[in-house]
């Protein structure tokens, strides 16, 4: 007995156990996405932390360090939760409609390249302290929460 692509019900030989409506593996379908949000953080904060930089500072380090609490909420973390939010966004708009119907699917799409960019910048660190672990998860909660909702808007 040969089997065809008509005898399951998804349309792939032996059932839809790895493989999403698309024909791809569903690992795969994750890929697009994942690359889209790393790009954009990659590009974002780049581009952010440039313009901080010459904005801030140019050539002097001192006022770095003299920064008032304002200017580093409107000058650091603000930039950071958008390039996050657009970093989310991005990658959650690239997430094709059979894998993206699925919440599960849809976070980790969404979520792996944003969290993991920051896992891998946070082990590269010297001194980390609580505070600025609680900080960063902040930024980076905020960020992606907007990311998702910005996504679910443009969705409908």
């Amino acid at each position: 007995m040969s089997y065809s692509r008509q005898n399951t019900p998804s349309g792939h030989y032996g059932g839809d156990s790895s493989y999403g409506d698309s024909g791809r593996p569903r690992l795969l379908q994750l890929v697009v996405p994942w690359a889209a949000g790393i790009i954009v953080l990659l590009v974002t904060q780049a581009l952010f932390t440039t313009l901080t930089w010459d904005l801030i500072a140019g050539k002097d380090l001192e006022a770095w360090y003299s920064m008032s609490p304002v200017k580093v909420v409107l000058l650091v973390y603000l930039p950071m939760v958008v390039s996050f939010t657009l970093a989310t966004w991005a990658a959650c708009a690239v997430h094709r409609e059979p894998s993206s119907d699925s919440w599960p699917r849809h976070l980790v799409a969404g979520l792996v390249p944003t969290v993991g960019a920051q896992l891998v910048a946070a082990t590269t660190l010297d001194e980390i302290t609580l505070l600025a672990v609680l900080v960063q998860a902040g930024l980076l909660a905020v960020g992606c929460t907007l990311g998702f909702l910005v996504d679910r808007l443009r969705r409908r």
